[in-house]
């Protein structure tokens, strides 16, 4: 018989209803693919399927689930097993063929693939010459298709793939390196960095150019740093250790400096002419300005 409509009034039933048996199934909305009912005339529990290709309903004995044949709609697939011609598919008639075919045998299921006949011989395809000329079209058309993949990837592809890879390269490598600092926005130091920045954007790219990015805008920050750490140390006139300078550091917002920084920056400095050593105490190592830089006068402290 033909399946029944299904209760729309209940919202707390599955509107599922059987393509034969004149049930609506008894569950919840919102359930997995396997709908339950009662059957209408032994009054037994049943559970049926009929999503993806599967229609099948099978009712509980007591002791175990027993199968019902129950014909899908438009029939059985019947395709035969090729080595068990005894055996035809049970699956829905016109199912995907990416689905194994399958019956049931012994209480256990089978499953085989769709066979595909072989190719029967052409009329007209006999003679050696026609043969021929086929294969020497076919390989024709293959040789031009050849040669206009390679000219388009030589060309635009192959353009478009390193233009876009060495973009990308660049803007993580920059996007990375700001990362790494905590400027207070509006500074001076925020300006001259975001100046080097943009100016690498819209520079010409070239070899190596994310690498030179790289070393340009780490040498700005370390200059940034250690103009602003030597006009401190002119306010203060005391000596000082790379600890104190990278908890100085620290207290200006530079939250991602190391203490290699520090370092850096001092010896740096010393290098230059501006910082001497003072290594007086054997525990610890110092650094005090220069009497050339103090009597040139001092900076504003920071």
């Amino acid at each position: 018989m033909p399946e029944i409509a299904p209760d729309l009034t209940d919202k707390f039933r599955c509107v599922s209803v059987h393509w034969s048996l004149p049930v609506q199934c008894e569950l919840p909305p919102g359930h997995r693919e396997v709908h339950e009912a009662t059957h209408p005339v032994t009054g037994r529990k049943i559970r049926y399927r009929r999503s993806g290709g599967v229609w099948r309903t099978e009712e509980w004995t007591g002791t175990s689930w027993r199968r019902l044949e129950i014909v899908p709609p438009g029939g059985y697939c019947g395709q035969r097993h090729p080595e068990q011609p005894h055996l035809a598919c049970t699956w829905q008639y016109g199912h995907s063929l990416s689905r194994p075919h399958a019956a049931e045998f012994g209480g256990e299921w089978v499953e085989w693939d769709t066979q595909i006949p072989e190719p029967g011989p052409r009329e007209g395809l006999r003679s050696d010459s026609v043969l021929r000329g086929v294969l020497f079209d076919q390989d024709a058309e293959l040789r031009r298709l050849r040669e206009l993949l390679a000219a388009e990837q030589d060309n635009e592809l192959v353009t478009l793939r390193e233009f876009a890879q060495t973009t990308q390269d660049r803007h993580v490598d920059v996007t990375v390196l700001l990362a790494r600092y905590d400027l207070m926005a509006c500074s001076e130091d925020a300006w001259d960095l975001g100046m080097s920045v943009l100016a690498a954007l819209e520079g010409p790219q070239r070899p190596g150019g994310v690498v030179d990015v790289y070393a340009e805008l780490e040498n700005l920050q370390a200059a940034i740093r250690q103009r602003r750490l030597l006009a401190h140390l002119k306010a203060v006139g005391e000596p000082t250790t790379s600890g104190q300078v990278h908890t100085l550091y620290m207290r200006w917002g530079w939250r991602k400096t190391k203490p290699s920084h520090a370092r850096d920056d001092l010896n740096a400095l010393a290098d230059a002419g501006l910082l001497v050593r003072d290594d007086s105490d054997p525990g610890i190592r110092r650094f005090r300005l220069e009497a050339a830089v103090v009597s040139a006068g001092t900076g504003g402290a920071s």
